[in-house]
């Protein structure tokens, strides 16, 4: 099953960026961007959420200042973290 929960957010680039999960697998926290406005789509990288943590793979990310992405995860323990400094790719 594949899912978009929460809502896209477009990054200082240009790109838009759709956080979509394949619920109860690993890397299911994904970052989907389209760099053609929404003509086309494709993942740029993904979180595993441990099997023992994973709850609903939600997630919202979030472009701070410096151009780093937060990404935030609804986990069984509360909320997960992960920050990518290169635009989501690791």
């Amino acid at each position: 099953m594949v899912s978009c929960m929460c809502k896209p957010i477009v990054l200082s680039t240009g790109e838009w960026v759709l956080p979509v999960s394949t619920w109860q697998i690993n890397d299911g926290a994904k970052a989907v961007v389209s760099v053609d406005h929404g003509q086309s789509w494709q993942v740029r990288g993904a979180v595993n959420v441990p099997e023992l943590a994973r709850s609903a793979d939600e997630h919202m990310i979030v472009e701070g200042k410096d151009g780093t992405l937060w990404m935030i995860v609804r986990t069984k323990y509360g909320i997960g973290e992960s920050v990518s400094k290169d635009k989501g790719y690791s």
